[in-house]
């Protein structure tokens, strides 16, 4: 395999798993805002 090949090959990875990070973003911060609403009701 060529080494720039492989370089790629190792860029589109990363690239992908930061694209899949970025996509969970938001479910941990929904997760994050319904568990600090739920606190919030039970402290009332």
């Amino acid at each position: 395999m060529d080494p720039e090949i492989r370089t790629v090959s190792n860029f589109g990875q990363a690239s992908i798993c930061m694209v899949v990070q970025i996509s969970q973003l938001p479910r941990a911060i929904l997760a994050v805002e319904t568990y600090e609403g739920v606190k919030a009701r039970y402290r009332s």
